[in-house]
């Protein structure tokens, strides 16, 4: 899984707590449904994160008290994880984007888990938002505007790659609102919602991560050309 706070990739060693349901008559071995609480510490920023987990466990033995000590799950039972805490994934945005686009973004993130339509929908938005206020794109559709956008840009093919599959997935022809009324909550496909949140990320490096870093080398390069009595670097 990855970090809520830090986004890293963990392997984490869970404490569990465990809240079945039965009868007086239950049979230790048969599955028994249920919710188990688990909770540890990110091993990379030791934060606390806590997840409840819904299926169907198996008990393998019993204290005194007739306590589950081990259990495991059910294979091809119905599975749900939710994050108790936090609740939502905490996503970081760079200093470099505009504090307009971070706040809509972390707030595309952080629905994400509790409603994936309403996430693609303000992704959709706030990527349309980027390509009008700083491509000048013709304001049209999003399907048009994302042509436009890769026809007169030189962009890399992780940014393209990202656009097209999001229209893909996001099946504009079959929900023209979509790209008509991108803040409009409509079905989404499964894996919308989170590609989306990801061309995002990709856009923000492109248009704003990267200049920035290009125009703080360049001024360090003048500044060291100016200290030694020469003619700075011009724009090409």
């Amino acid at each position: 899984m990855k970090c809520p706070y830090c986004e890293t990739a963990i392997n984490i060693t869970w404490t569990t707590h465990f809240i079945y349901e039965h009868d007086e008559c239950w049979d230790p071995y048969e599955i028994e449904s249920g919710q188990e609480v688990r909770h540890g510490k990110c091993p990379e920023c030791n934060k606390l994160i806590i997840l409840l987990v819904s299926s169907n466990f198996i008990g393998t033995d019993r204290d005194e008290f007739g306590s589950l000590r081990e259990r495991y799950i059910k294979e091809d039972s119905p599975y749900n994880e939710v994050f108790i805490f936090p609740k939502f994934s905490i996503k970081t945005v760079a200093p470099e984007v505009p504090e307009k686009y971070g706040r809509d973004y972390k707030e595309a993130a952080a629905i994400l888990a509790i409603s994936p339509k309403a996430s693609a929908a303000m992704s959709r938005r706030l990527l349309q938002t980027i390509l009008r206020e700083n491509y000048g794109v013709k304001k049209g559709n999003l399907n048009k505007e994302i042509d436009e956008f890769l026809d007169s840009n030189k962009v890399s093919s992780f940014i393209s790659e990202s656009l097209h599959y999001l229209r893909f997935i996001g099946n504009f022809a079959a929900h023209p609102s979509k790209c008509k009324n991108t803040g409009e909550i409509v079905e989404v496909e499964a894996s919308e919602a989170e590609c989306s949140l990801g061309t995002l990320d990709a856009l923000f490096d492109f248009a704003f991560v990267q200049p920035a870093i290009l125009e703080a080398w360049k001024k360090k390069i003048n500044d060291k050309l100016i200290e030694l009595g020469k003619k700075p670097l011009s724009d090409s």
